[in-house]
């Protein structure tokens, strides 16, 4: 059977949409077999860690490499917009090596430019400044003001807590040269508090009192699981984008998961220090401002049967096919239950990108498929679906 085709373009001009990226940082606490093998702790942590978008882990003690993506595989399970991971050597000097991660969602828009280790010197000649050497990852990010940002994950060693910070400025330096952008940020545990950065060494950590350099975690701040009260993980950054347009104000804070019942449920002490000695830090990265249109673009093919639709459902489509999102792309069934015409056929709903191009921007239209094409008008057809979008682009 030969496919009709009809398109129907209205729009209209309805507000301002911006999607905020929540990125984080969390030490798990001696993340291996043993703790993978908790099936209550794992599953307090893909809670977590499905919050982010982006989201830093650290104190991974695995030699066989495999807890930490029996996790990413279990954050992953059912999720329409999937993890990916970067996963750094074994670092330390000790025979007690550690991984930093970064999961990150493509689906939001991140891609990874590079990464690598900090070189900071030669072990065998005692010349490095630290314990786990940073791991360094350069990002992309279409939908977020800051279009490319530099994070370093590390994990600082608590006996030579002072002088690791302080050596930081040299990590500083280094990421900007080579990822050659000024908006780089340390971010993770860097037990930066209590015994081990007592207030009396503050003043010998220049970091610390250089106004180039903004901590979004303050001294205040408890991110300890326990009844210790220690600013120990910080988010530093530098360069004028994360305080102009980058980090959302206010939005850089402790998650106590334990605290979140409605979405974890109630746990007590003893499983909240299961999962870690520490809570994750956050903070909101601004996504880009778009003037969004309410758009009724219905794209109608009569062909073969291939799936089915719920009245009343609301279907996320912005990313078939390869397509990726810059405003909200979504497929809503509006035909009243009464009308039970359409209901006697299966149709699917997917989406394809228009050649050619709205006011210089790339549209994308809703396609509906149906089985039978000689039961119902076309002005009935034209009423099943509307779909708000703006700013689409083809996938690569």
């Amino acid at each position: 059977m030969k496919p009709l085709w009809m398109v129907i373009l209205f729009t209209v001009w309805c507000g301002v949409y911006a999607k905020d990226l929540r990125i984080g940082a969390f030490n798990i606490q001696v993340f291996g077999a043993t703790k993978s093998s908790k099936a209550d702790v794992m599953e307090i942590l893909v809670k977590i860690i499905r919050r982010y978008d982006l989201i830093l882990i650290q104190e991974i003690r695995d030699v066989k490499n495999t807890s930490i993506y029996k996790l990413l595989d279990q954050v992953n399970t059912g999720q329409s917009e999937p993890f990916q991971t970067i996963l750094s050597p074994r670092l330390g000097r000790t025979r007690s090596k550690e991984q930093y991660a970064f999961f990150y969602r493509p689906g939001s828009g991140l891609r990874i430019n590079e990464h690598y280790v900090y070189d900071d010197g030669s072990e065998r000649l005692g010349t490095d400044k630290f314990e786990r050497e940073p791991f360094i990852v350069s990002f992309s990010s279409d939908n977020t003001e800051m279009s490319k940002f530099g994070l370093a994950g590390i994990h600082v060693d608590p006996d030579d807590a002072v002088k690791e910070i302080a050596h930081l400025q040299s990590v500083f330096r280094d990421m900007k040269t080579r990822l050659q952008t000024n908006d780089v940020m340390v971010m993770g545990d860097l037990n930066a508090d209590c015994s081990y950065v007592p207030q009396k060494y503050w003043p010998m950590i220049e970091l610390k009192s250089d106004p180039a350099f903004h901590w979004w975690i303050t001294d205040d701040v408890d991110t300890t699981v326990k009844r210790t009260h220690c600013a120990y993980d910080r988010f530093i950054s530098t360069g004028q984008r994360w305080t102009d347009n980058g980090v959302v104000p206010g939005s850089a804070v402790v998650y106590k998961f334990d605290e979140d019942i409605p979405y974890i449920g109630v746990i007590n002490d003893t499983m909240a220090a299961a999962v870690s000695d520490h809570y994750p830090i956050e903070f909101l990265l601004k996504g880009k401002q778009y003037n969004v249109m309410k758009v009724f673009d219905v794209f109608i093919a009569l062909v073969t049967k291939t799936g089915s639709l719920t009245v009343g459902s609301t279907y996320d489509v912005s990313r078939d096919l390869g397509i990726y999102e810059y405003g909200i792309l979504k497929g809503r069934v509006l035909l009243p239950e009464e009308l039970q015409l359409i209901m006697n056929h299966e149709v699917s709903l997917s989406i394809v990108p228009q050649k050619n191009r709205y006011n210089g921007v790339q549209r994308c239209i809703l396609t509906m498929a149906v089985s039978r094409a000689n039961v119902y008008t076309w002005d009935l057809l034209i009423t099943i679906c509307e779909v708000y979008s703006l700013r689409c682009k083809t996938g690569r």
